[in-house]
């Protein structure tokens, strides 16, 4: 059995992990503006949440379109290179957004005591 998985209950909602977390960037920069892909992974990579290169990302945003997150189209505007697709969030991604933000509110606050309980009992020990 995976080690993540030994022990875990579900216990009200949470984030399942890395996908939900680079989902919420996503949707958190397409909410501020359209972009191309490499503009995203810019953002991510702010975030420390692009490491694997692009190729996992483009997968990402085409299950992300899919489920109706986020919607895109062809620009052939581009002067130098070929066209570019360019990603917008969805009505449907920013109430998708909102809900997981308020699930990573709910886990930094446990993290939080975690972490708080943790120094306070080290600190009982020394």
């Amino acid at each position: 059995m995976n080690r993540m998985r030994l022990g875990q209950q579900q216990c009200g909602k949470r984030l399942g992990g890395t996908l939900e977390l680079m989902e919420s960037c996503i949707l958190l920069t397409l909410k501020k503006q359209a972009g191309h892909g490499y503009e995203i992974a810019r953002s991510l990579d702010k975030h420390g949440m692009c490491k694997r290169g692009l190729g996992p990302l483009y997968t990402i945003l085409n299950k992300m379109e899919e489920r109706g997150l986020i919607k895109s189209q062809w620009d052939t505007s581009t002067k130098h290179g070929p066209a570019r697709r360019i990603y917008e969030i969805t009505e449907g991604g920013v109430i998708h957004l909102e809900g997981l933000v308020a699930i990573l509110q709910e886990t930094l606050k446990t993290v939080s005591s975690v972490i708080d309980e943790f120094k306070s009992n080290c600190d009982e020990k020394t």
